[in-house]
């Protein structure tokens, strides 16, 4: 594993504590383990500064010195990169072999072919009942398609979700730390982090809604298919 590869990994790891440096034992959400490429291929246009890496660690060790808004600082630029690893990794399998687009490029081209022939032969039963199958055909492939989907986003949202339990561990933590002094005053940085915690677990909500409707419409695609 490369030095630019590891320190991404820790970067997203999100917690306030000191980091092994054991990289068998480090757990994070790994993209390139579920989608079989690296983590820097698959976070195409989300380059992290050199310097962020290079002093990530050291950030850690100087924890008890940070101040309040230094450390929430912390996991918020490492909840937003969370958050970005997780949509390209959304993204990667959307656009992955045999996706939607792929399966309705073939079909528009065999049913063209098709529709010509039915123009030019006298046959036309023969032709209809043809398409008739290509259609049936091309419905089990998008059907098959989205329950593949689903399979790999529901993996995915399960890892992210295991992220996002550590971050709601890091607020509690950073909540009784400083337990006197957000009892004299409100702290808008806590708040804030609770925010962005909240706004991630809406879209978590969201996107599991949008793929019971894919997998709803495509099912009642392949029994139109069938009539």
């Amino acid at each position: 594993m490369s030095f630019a590869v590891a320190s991404v990994i820790l970067i997203i790891k999100g917690s306030i504590w000191p980091l092994k440096t054991n990289y068998k034992q480090m757990k994070s959400l790994i993209i390139a383990a579920l989608l079989g490429t690296t983590i820097l291929s698959a976070q195409a246009g989300v380059k992290m500064p050199y310097r962020v890496l290079e002093n990530h660690e050291q950030g850690h060790q100087k924890d008890k010195v940070m101040t309040l808004k230094e450390q929430v600082d912390l996991q918020l630029f490492n909840l937003d990169l969370l958050k970005k690893q997780y949509k390209i990794a959304q993204e990667t399998v959307k656009r992955s072999k045999g996706n939607h687009q792929e399966i309705e490029s073939d079909f528009n081209f065999f049913h063209g072919i098709l529709i010509e022939n039915l123009k030019r032969t006298t046959d036309k039963q023969d032709i209809q009942q043809a398409i008739l199958r290509l259609k049936k055909e091309y419905a089990r492939k998008h059907r098959n398609r989205a329950n593949f989907e689903l399979a790999k986003q529901k993996r995915l949202a399960a890892l992210m979700q295991k992220e996002l339990n550590n971050y709601q561990r890091a607020l509690r933590t950073l909540q009784s730390k400083y337990k006197k002094q957000l009892a004299k005053e409100q702290d808008t940085d806590l708040q804030q982090f609770e925010q962005q915690l909240a706004g991630i677990e809406q879209m978590l909500k969201e996107d599991k809604d949008s793929m019971v409707k894919d997998i709803a419409f495509y099912q009642q695609q392949m029994q139109l298919a069938k009539l």
